[in-house]
């Protein structure tokens, strides 16, 4: 509960214009969040068999989604810990032949060997988490917050390919020199790979799913700025879209 209130607040500071059904004042929001962390307080202090059972089911939670959230990073990290290994295995194994040692020469060729094995195996790995593209709908945003999205796609998505769609009804609709700013977004961004895509129909959850489709790209990894008080469609109707700016 005390989570759902802090989202709430940053919601209204990042999602100002975010539509919602319902709305509470700052005020409510803090007193919500006040009196869930007394209670929290409360119980942790009354019942310290609970908060470690709590803890118990809370932190082996936060390990694994720290994990899948920084799981590139793990893996090049793990890369380079094993690289510098098999460096100084080939450094063994040379000093071995040069010593005329060729049991151990053929030893350290087999842990080389195996080594070998294991960072190719996680170069594989990067790979395929790398090579998930993400999808971002525009209206034809100004190339300020296009540029905001490339710093999330950078901080926060393990990918290093953007497809940018705009969907229009007709051609009228293109905004104007979308070829420009991906050509500006391609050399400030050269690790990341930039398609812009005119799809044409309506903006709908049916046409979010079937784009997922054909792209095999899940809808959890679409994304579209805040859409505004007309937007036709509420968040949670669109499968699992999400907001970036």
């Amino acid at each position: 509960m005390a989570l759902f209130a802090i989202g709430n607040l940053l919601l209204k500071v990042k999602r100002p214009k975010l539509p919602r059904p319902s709305r509470a004042s700052y005020l409510t929001v803090i007193g919500a969040l006040a009196a869930v962390t007394i209670a929290i307080l409360g119980n942790a202090r009354l019942n310290q068999t609970y908060l470690i059972v709590f803890l118990e089911y809370l932190v082996p939670t936060v390990l694994i989604v720290t994990v899948m959230l920084t799981r590139l990073k793990l893996l090049e990290l793990t890369v380079f810990f094993i690289d510098e290994f098999r460096r100084k295995v080939g450094q063994e194994r040379r000093e071995a032949i040069e010593e005329r040692n060729l049991p151990a020469a053929r030893w350290w060729r087999r842990i080389g060997v195996r080594v070998r094995a294991v960072e190719d195996w996680l170069y594989q790995k990067i790979q395929e988490v790398s090579k998930q593209q993400i999808v971002f709908f525009t209206r034809g945003d100004s190339i300020s917050n296009l540029n905001r999205v490339m710093q999330y796609a950078e901080d926060n998505e393990h990918t290093d390919k953007i497809k940018i769609v705009t969907v229009v009804s007709d051609s009228n609709e293109v905004p104007p020199n979308p070829k420009e700013q991906i050509q500006f977004l391609d050399k400030a961004y050269p690790d990341i790979d930039i398609e812009f895509v005119i799809e044409p129909g309506e903006f709908s959850p049916e046409l979010i799913q079937t784009l997922s489709t054909k792209w095999n790209v899940p809808s959890n990894l679409m994304f579209i700025g805040s859409p505004g008080d007309h937007f036709l469609y509420g968040i949670s109707e669109l499968g699992g879209v999400r907001l970036i700016i």
